[in-house]
């Protein structure tokens, strides 16, 4: 079993990293029949809010899927430069993540859900905003390419 290094993390970010991981599945902001923001979804928004950019490249590289999605969109949303690479870097990656989005929840696969955050609307209205000015237009249709063979929910 490979072990994490946590030795550049900060010991509050570690806590709510472990609390993802034992969560094992992202929440959109409104859940549930009731439509109330979960304390998951507010868990997630702390980690991206408060976590140093450095230590969401650290937590890329750890092992759960769930942590990685949330870590994922932190760097998205901070327009992070490698946002490109952990895509195409996630392709072979056989990581599953439970997505909770209102009422409905699905399993996506890891380059899936990395696609979909990219191309979505519904989360904080990222798609054309960070195609414009994250990706050149070489990757734009790397992207597209990965979307038509590796994803099951994304319209193309």
């Amino acid at each position: 079993m490979c072990h994490f290094d946590w030795s550049e993390i900060r010991p509050e970010i570690k806590d709510t990293v472990l609390y993802i991981e034992k969560r094992n599945s992202i929440d959109t902001q409104y859940t549930g029949y009731s439509g109330s923001s979960s304390s998951l979804w507010k868990t997630q928004q702390w980690l991206i809010n408060n976590a140093k950019k450095s230590e969401l490249h650290q937590l890329m590289n750890y092992k759960n899927s769930a942590v990685k999605g949330v870590i994922f969109e932190g760097l998205l949303e901070r327009k992070d430069s490698k946002v490109f690479d952990y895509i195409i870097n996630s392709v072979d990656d056989e990581g599953t993540i439970h997505f909770q989005l209102g009422c409905v929840g699905n399993d996506f696969g890891l380059t899936e859900y990395y696609l979909f955050l990219v191309r979505s609307t519904t989360r904080k209205e990222l798609t054309l905003k960070v195609r414009d000015y994250l990706f050149s237009e070489d990757q734009i249709k790397i992207l597209d390419s990965i979307v038509k063979t590796k994803t099951r929910y994304l319209i193309n």
